[in-house]
């Protein structure tokens, strides 16, 4: 099978260390210009495990801040998330692909079209023809939009800079006043160094305001970066495929995609060898990452229609039942957590009040 991959990010590249392909990137520099927090959970290790060298810090907790300024802090007894060098990370998925698959840097994908059993993809350089063409290129994917798939989006921004109080933890923030929509967030890169950033509808003024309210007095640099909210159901075609960020493949929590998008990409190579590869990836993928997709996505349905008022009782509620967050939480996989609270009656009757509490 000659398959055609558009997009040399983390999820196109794990496909071509996996699977002889050719890939095409726009970009000339893998993983450049970043556009993530590089926060990633350890889950990531089932799928690619990222070396000492590109893991600047581990981290096993939470500070969450609501608008009236309470907080509370969640932490395991053990690392959870990996603070990577993003660039570094991509790179080393790139390298390890080089030894199975053929890469097009700075070769621009422009257009589809099929002809028969297979398809003609055209480029700024060239055409090729393949048996199956896989979507890998983001979040503002072109392949995803002739396929007539436009998603809703937040905006992130984020720079780097150095903090007066030592962090250890990620500090997550939430409000209307700080980020509506999303939440905001420093993560510690282990050296002094923080992550700064938020993600809404217009990232501009708030993000303004946060740097000021934080003390920051000097930018190192910074980055930005669309995050699609949603995720679609009809992300294949015949002969067309999307996965990671081009197929929505995030979470609408935490605007997280790399481990969804890697373990997504791992369900399309397992259904490459079976006789309907289209229906074989939809089928399985919906039972697995998309169930927790969706409940993602109805967690940030829930969280988007709470005011301030309401987010200052939510955390009381949590901190008065004592939820074990620590314990069972996972911030790719919810819906075991999610369940357990269900079985909860006071807990249960404690959320709904947060939801009329006014």
């Amino acid at each position: 099978m000659k398959i055609i991959v558009i997009g040399a990010g983390p999820i196109g590249s794990y496909i071509a260390s996996k699977k002889g392909c050719e890939v095409i990137e726009e970009r000339k520099n893998i993983g450049f210009p970043v556009q993530c927090t590089g926060l990633v959970s350890m889950n990531v290790d089932a799928f690619f495990k990222p070396s000492k060298k590109v893991v600047l810090n581990k981290v096993r907790g939470a500070r969450i801040t609501v608008p009236n300024g309470d907080c509370t802090v969640l932490k395991a007894k053990e690392d959870k998330a990996y603070v990577l060098d993003r660039q570094a990370y991509d790179q080393e998925i790139y390298e390890k692909a080089l030894n199975k698959s053929e890469f097009h840097l700075g070769e621009r994908y422009e257009k589809y079209e099929r002809k028969g059993e297979q398809v003609i993809v055209h480029t700024n350089k060239k055409k090729y023809v393949a048996d199956l063409l896989v979507g890998a290129d983001g979040p503002n994917s072109l392949v995803a939009r002739q396929l007539g798939l436009i998603k809703s989006s937040v905006y992130g921004f984020q720079v780097r800079a150095k903090l007066d109080k030592p962090q250890d933890v990620v500090e997550l923030y939430f409000g209307n006043k700080v980020c509506p929509g999303f939440f905001a967030w420093t993560v510690p890169e282990g050296d002094g160094t923080s992550r700064i950033g938020l993600a809404t509808k217009k990232p501009g003024q708030f993000m303004k305001k946060f740097l000021k309210e934080l003390g920051v007095k000097k930018i190192i640099d910074s980055q930005a970066g669309v995050i699609p909210m949603g995720h679609y159901t009809n992300f294949v075609s015949e002969k067309v495929v999307l996965v990671g960020d081009a197929a929505g493949q995030v979470k609408a929590t935490t605007g997280g995609g790399i481990v969804t998008g890697l373990h997504s990409a791992e369900i399309l190579l397992q259904s490459m060898d079976k006789k309907n590869l289209e229906k074989s990836y939809v089928k399985t993928w919906k039972k697995s990452v998309g169930k927790e997709l969706r409940t993602h996505w109805w967690m940030r349905k829930w969280f988007n229609g709470l005011n301030d008022k309401q987010l200052n009782q939510l955390l009381k509620v949590f901190k008065q039942a004592q939820l074990p967050l620590e314990m069972k939480g996972d911030m790719d996989y919810p819906s075991k957590y999610v369940l357990s609270l269900l079985t909860k009656p006071k807990v249960v009757f404690e959320l709904l009040k947060t939801m009329v509490f006014k």
